[in-house]
């Protein structure tokens, strides 16, 4: 659905009508001077940008490397609770406690909102692939992949859909075509995780 959003223009320019038939200007009165606005159509919902085109610091790289650590640990807890119980157990657990832990921390930290915009409704959606992701995830850990085979083909995953959504510019993100070096990636990443599975070690 196309609509128009306002854009000031901080210049002062003389009453006047537009001459562009894709825009409507608007004029209000600001001292000796008069502010024109623009409205140009726009596609909605307009969402905020997810990516910071900074360049990265040791910290964004410690706390990725800290994150990849405590998903083993997440499929590890995971997959046991699936031993003694079901694939369904052990994922409402694990959300069950989250959901504990989150709450805390908001009572305790109270963080401001990055944003005052509401955001998509389909940012709400995280919990039901996160609940797919832990039932999948606990039954290929229980099975001949082990730990290392599911963590290794879950990688490769995350590679190909993030180099699709780059590629089309889903959910927000800044659209960026793959590079050759993005492919050999993950190529080494696909080659890494068959090594794993049928060279790592005894079943």
């Amino acid at each position: 659905m196309k609509g128009v959003v306002l854009w000031p223009k901080p210049d002062r320019v003389p009453l006047a009508r537009s001459t562009n038939t894709n825009e409507f200007a608007a004029y209000t009165r600001a001292g000796r001077g008069v502010n024109r606005w623009v409205a140009m159509p726009c596609r909605y919902p307009q969402t905020v940008p997810m990516t910071d085109m900074t360049s990265p610091r040791f910290i964004h790289f410690l706390g990725a490397f800290a994150a990849g650590g405590l998903i083993s640990l997440m499929l590890l807890t995971n997959g046991t609770l699936a031993q003694y119980g079901s694939l369904l157990f052990s994922s409402w657990v694990p959300h069950l406690t989250g959901t504990v832990l989150a709450l805390l921390i908001l009572l305790v930290l109270r963080p401001a909102r990055a944003s005052t915009k509401r955001a998509p409704l389909w940012a709400y959606l995280g919990g039901v692939s996160g609940g797919l992701t832990v039932i999948a995830t606990s039954a290929a850990m229980n099975s001949v992949l082990a730990l290392s085979g599911t963590l290794a083909l879950g990688l490769a995953g995350q590679i190909v859909f993030s180099l699709f959504a780059d590629a089309r510019g889903l959910f927000g993100l800044p659209q960026r075509m793959p590079q050759v070096r993005d492919y050999a990636g993950l190529a080494l990443i696909v080659a890494g995780a068959l090594v794993l599975i049928f060279f790592g070690g005894a079943p």
